[in-house]
């Protein structure tokens, strides 16, 4: 729908002769030109709001738009967290298992080494003990007291 925008052209030819130094020749040609030019490419109010409208509906558009985007991704990145989540309490329950088993295994070796150093210390003391006691029948038998 076309707005016509009302205009005195005489008035402005006026203008165009009388103050501006055009001949009427040149003032109607002007006055044509600038006809033409207004009916074609002047945005009139009309225009201008019926453009505000659709710019308002195409904001709210891309508004609601954008919350959906928005929602969707923050339902993806919880869903990213909850399986980062998962995955690090699995790989932390593994490490724990296996740091559990090095640590028995550790200790288990350490046990049996500390066991087996004591049997043969006491297996040396009890040699030295045996030895002295040896050494202690002899010193008697020749009729040495100790």
């Amino acid at each position: 729908m076309a707005e016509t925008t009302i205009f005195d052209t005489h008035k402005y030819a006026r203008k165009l002769t009388h103050g501006g130094g055009l001949n009427e020749r040149q003032a109607a040609a002007h006055v044509e030109a600038l006809q033409d030019a207004m009916r074609e490419g002047v945005a009139t109010k009309s225009d201008l709001l019926a453009l505000r409208h659709e710019i308002r509906d195409e904001m709210q558009t891309f508004r609601g738009e954008m919350r959906d985007e928005i929602q969707t991704f923050r339902g993806e990145m919880r869903d990213e967290m909850q399986t980062f989540r998962k995955e690090m309490r699995d790989e932390m329950r593994h490490e724990m298992q296996t740091f559990r088993k090095e640590m028995r295994d550790d200790m288990r070796h350490a046990m049996q080494t500390f066991r087996k150093e004591m049997r043969d210390d006491m297996r040396k003391e009890t040699q030295t003990f045996r030895d002295l006691l040896q050494a202690q029948r002899q010193f008697t038998l020749l009729g040495f007291s100790l």
